[in-house]
């Protein structure tokens, strides 16, 4: 039998959505035809993109990059670069003045890399801000300006569960708590109830936006960790923690669990391949995370967010086929397109009720978390607040200190990386 994918019921959402347009006001620009008002330039204007895809991706943003340059009568040269030093062969095409792009096609990572080196200009945005999810905006937002147009959006947090051991998933995070529980121990006393990355923001971060609260000020300027909703989202992990296996590394957890020994494990959807393609595949149940009962919201994670970025000194009229391009890209045909291609969900909210996204269980359960995914601001309080997380979380699980004071010492350490300059 195939792998199960469900997804609990969402009660309430207090923290404000955008409202999906219309399919129709979104500007959809059929293949290999000039029908979105784009001139074609009387000399081809020759444009570079820098993009962090590989393999099918590449050869995918390729045709999609071929398909507007015969539209709009310009060549736009797809050159793939390493995420990891894309930062540094920019700085160093900067420094001898040739190779430089005019575009940038990457993540929220890369993004905040380049604002720090101050390589960007404010998104030439083609249509309107709150077509696009939040977290997407979030994710390409500093100083008021947004920096990047959202693309494609992906890797956000999935509950798995072994259907031999627990058919159904929790709906909720009590639910969660008592079915581990439940799961009985290995003959040697061992708990195998839970696996989840007990010391990592990413794992605690779904719980602290189920509570309705994020790690920086809305602006994401101010670390924001010494608050009611953390102490909650900590005390609430030290719960979960409860069914862990003694041995908590979670690698040795994926494994256990792969081989049938675990009930629930809290995991990436960028690391499933494996999970579908294992002997468990059969009994494997994919859902959700669940809603927190104090607030009726899920308790969704952080998503990533893909973006069109356009460096500063470009030419008027390169700007302009940038926000043209941009406007391709988001429009709700090649949105559906990229994300279908790519496995990735549209950042364009009227994309989403698709049909032919809708078919792709992983895919909608990514669309289904992403209007109240946290979104991670490209910005010093965000990545303090991050590293403050990642320290003190030992804490929960090594020890018995209160999770207020974890808290505040989060915070303690995040204010003082801001003041130190991040």
């Amino acid at each position: 039998r195939p792998p199960v994918f469900s997804a609990p019921t969402v009660t309430s959402a207090p923290r404000p959505t955008p409202t999906p347009l219309p399919a129709e006001a979104l500007p959809v620009t059929p293949p290999l035809t000039n029908t979105g008002g784009i001139a074609p330039l009387p000399v081809p204007l020759r444009m570079v993109l820098w993009t962090t895809e590989s393999d099918a991706q590449l050869e995918l943003l390729r045709r999609h990059a071929t398909t507007f340059s015969n539209v709009a009568g310009i060549e736009i040269e797809v050159v793939p670069q390493p995420a990891a030093g894309l930062r540094a062969n920019l700085l160093a095409a900067r420094l001898a003045d040739q190779g430089v792009p005019d575009m940038i096609w990457g993540d929220q990572h890369v993004l905040a890399e380049l604002l720090i080196d101050r390589q960007l200009q404010p998104a030439p945005l083609p249509t309107a801000l709150d077509s696009f999810v939040l977290a997407a905006r979030v994710g390409a937002t500093a100083d008021g300006q947004l920096w990047g147009v959202p693309l494609l959006l992906h890797h956000t947090m999935l509950l798995l569960h072994n259907r031999r051991l627990s058919d159904v998933p929790p709906a909720t995070s009590d639910d969660l708590i008592r079915m581990s529980r439940a799961i009985p121990p290995a003959a040697d006393g061992d708990q195998r109830g839970l696996v989840a990355r007990w010391a990592a923001a990413r794992w605690l971060l779904p719980f602290l936006n189920g509570f309705g609260d994020s790690p920086t000020t809305p602006d994401g300027m101010r670390p924001t960790l010494d608050t009611p909703a953390m102490a909650s989202s900590l005390n609430l992990l030290r719960e979960l923690a409860q069914a862990a296996p003694r041995d908590d590394a979670f690698d040795v957890g994926q494994s256990r669990f792969l081989a049938g020994e675990i009930g629930f494990l809290l995991e990436g959807d960028w690391a499933l391949d494996p999970y579908l393609q294992s002997e468990l595949a059969p009994d494997l149940g994919i859902a959700q995370m669940p809603v927190i009962p104090a607030t009726g919201r899920m308790a969704a994670g952080t998503v990533d967010t893909l973006y069109l970025m356009v460096l500063h000194g470009i030419s008027e009229t390169t700007l302009a086929r940038s926000r043209e391009f941009a406007a391709y890209l988001t429009s709700a045909q090649v949105q559906v397109e990229l994300a279908q291609g790519m496995r990735r969900a549209p950042a364009v909210l009227a994309a989403h009720t698709a049909a032919e996204l809708r078919g792709d269980p992983v895919l909608t359960l990514i669309l289904d978390q992403s209007g109240q995914a946290l979104g991670m601001p490209p910005t010093r309080a965000y990545r303090c607040a991050s590293v403050a997380i990642d320290t003190q979380l030992p804490l929960i699980t090594n020890g018995d200190t209160p999770a207020s004071e974890i808290a505040a010492a989060m915070q303690r350490q995040a204010d003082r990386c801001v003041a130190g300059g991040g």
